[in-house]
């Protein structure tokens, strides 16, 4: 994921900076990524692959190539410091990709051969799959919540942004983005 903040995403960031202090919170931002060469079948749950062909897929009937899942999040936190509670909102985008280099036929299931089948990137010879929840803890909400809110990196601070005013009472920053 690229993350570019300009002028406005500064100037939105040094006023949210100035609403927090004036209730006594403070606010935090960063980044974390992490790649790996190894299968992760919880993006393939996540993007609503049958559990039949996860389990071929993981399966030593099944032999996969050029594996690669990445995560990237963009987090924003704004930490209340009487209460000592973080209110929290991440931006994650997912990714993973193979190829099926081979499969043993007698042995997998049906769900699979059509998975196979149907399912290739554009007949590429690979699976790509993709995952980018926006994920808020706190700001007077029980529990977690996931939604689709945040549709590219650059509109995150203003999804944030909107949490922290209408959070603390503020009126909400606008400014394009």
């Amino acid at each position: 994921m690229n993350v570019e903040f300009y002028e406005n995403h500064l100037k939105t960031i040094a006023d949210l900076q100035k609403i927090a202090e004036e209730h006594n919170m403070s606010i935090h931002f960063g980044f974390n990524n992490y790649d790996t060469d190894e299968f992760n079948d919880d993006l393939l749950k996540q993007c609503g692959v049958d559990e039949k062909v996860i389990q071929d897929l993981e399966s030593f009937n099944v032999t996969l190539k050029r594996v690669n899942y990445s995560s990237f999040k963009l987090w924003f936190e704004l930490y209340d410091k009487e209460k000592d509670k973080y209110h929290t909102m991440s931006y994650i985008e997912e990714s993973e990709y193979f190829e099926i280099e081979s499969y043993d036929g007698e042995c997998v299931s049906d769900e699979f051969v059509n998975f196979y089948e149907n399912q290739e990137y554009e007949d590429m010879g690979f699976y790509s799959f993709h995952y980018s929840p926006t994920v808020i803890y706190g700001f007077g909400n029980d529990g977690r919540i996931k939604d689709f809110r945040c549709y590219r990196p650059g509109m995150a601070l203003k999804y944030f942004s909107d949490l922290v005013c209408d959070f603390l009472g503020e009126e909400r920053i606008a400014r394009v983005y």
